[in-house]
């Protein structure tokens, strides 16, 4: 455990460290080994890469986080742990994943930092959004299990003696990134991509390493247990200036506008598809053969194999037209008081920083 002195570092664990956000985190904590941050744990379900940094000392341990025993043992000494890990495909494993790690943490006197999602305040109120602002069901999967975990950690500072701090990022943009990054420039080469209201709704974005940089700060940050704290991007922009910055990269010209109320009355998208529900499905089944990187890589063929398709017109989902619409900026005052917390990726650098990546991996 840290003992206070100079040359002591925060022994850190991280969950989910092969996944975007965790293996981000981990390479940014490596960097700071010696200077505030001592040992590393990385936390995965498969070994594979995630102990690869050059130079850097990262202990990785493979096990199920469902398993209390284990999670025990591998939290045992640690000042801090970081829960980035998300099963997109299977909702209901998550609360009993979260209920194992928050005992485990409580049990061996760590502190929970709980990486959460703004998406629980959806759909978003107009104006301004704060962490006063109540987090509601909505029936949507995603966003109601994000409710569920951060209600589980409560019940559990109040009674099970968990030193807990919960993040909530907006929109989590940079390499790697799968909803916000990958998913929507796919879109962008495989069809037309269509926004409501001529693109005019407010997005939120927050590149990679300002959450990362957010965690970092939370991990003995003197705040009380359960806090929770709102984090986004320096300033806001439009979803046209936001999507339009993953046209200009690409070079294609794929952004379309509609009224919302045409939007809405077709049903708002496709949600509840059977073709969504059918990619679903495939993609629990590949979720069992192969890692994120070999599925990100089958994803980019296939949309090599369609590119150059007129026909084909990607409209929101009902939460997405929800999201698209919405003329709601998100504050961050409270991160930046009690955390310290400054952002510096405007969605000029974000993306600046983003395009190696996306050249890489979205080449034609």
């Amino acid at each position: 455990m840290h003992d206070g002195s100079p040359n002591a570092g925060l022994t850190v664990a991280v969950t989910g460290a092969n996944g975007f956000i965790g293996r981000r985190l981990v390479e940014m904590l490596a960097e700071r080994q010696g200077r505030g941050i001592g040992e590393l744990r990385a936390l995965v379900r498969r070994s594979k890469r995630a102990g690869s940094l050059p130079g850097t000392t990262v202990k990785v341990v493979a096990l199920r986080l469902d398993d209390g025993a284990a999670l025990r043992e591998a939290l045992e000494g640690c000042d801090a742990v970081v829960h980035c890990a998300f099963d997109f495909d299977d909702m209901a494993a998550n609360l009993p994943i979260l209920r194992a790690l928050a005992t485990a943490c409580a049990a061996t006197g760590t502190r929970l930092v709980h990486i959460s999602s703004a998406a629980v305040y959806e759909p978003f109120p107009e104006g301004e959004l704060d962490e006063t602002t109540p987090a509601k069901p909505s029936g949507v999967p995603y966003r109601d299990a994000k409710i569920a975990l951060e209600a589980e950690i409560r019940d559990l500072v109040r009674c099970g003696g968990l030193k807990a701090v919960i993040l909530q990022p907006t929109a989590v943009y940079g390499p790697f990134g799968r909803a916000w990054t990958e998913a929507p420039i796919r879109d962008l080469l495989t069809g037309k991509v269509v926004l409501p209201d001529h693109g005019l709704g407010v997005c939120n974005p927050l590149y990679i390493d300002d959450l990362c940089q957010a965690a970092i700060a939370a991990l003995d940050a003197k705040v009380p247990p359960g806090e929770h704290f709102l984090i986004s991007g320096p300033n806001a922009v439009f979803w046209r200036d936001f999507l339009g910055a993953y046209q200009a990269i690409l070079g294609v010209d794929s952004l379309r506008y509609r009224p919302y109320a045409e939007l809405a009355g077709d049903g708002g998208g496709a949600s509840g598809h059977p073709t969504s529900r059918l990619k679903q499905a495939l993609r629990r089944a590949l979720g069992g053969v192969f890692d994120h990187e070999a599925r990100a890589k089958l994803k980019t063929w296939l949309q090599r194999a369609k590119a150059g398709r007129s026909d084909i017109v990607h409209l929101p989902s009902a939460p997405q037209l929800a999201l698209y619409s919405a003329r709601c900026t998100v504050r961050i005052d409270k991160a930046r008081r009690l955390l310290n917390y400054a952002p510096v990726f405007d969605l000029e650098r974000g993306m600046a920083a983003t395009v190696p990546f996306i050249r890489s991996r979205f080449a034609r």
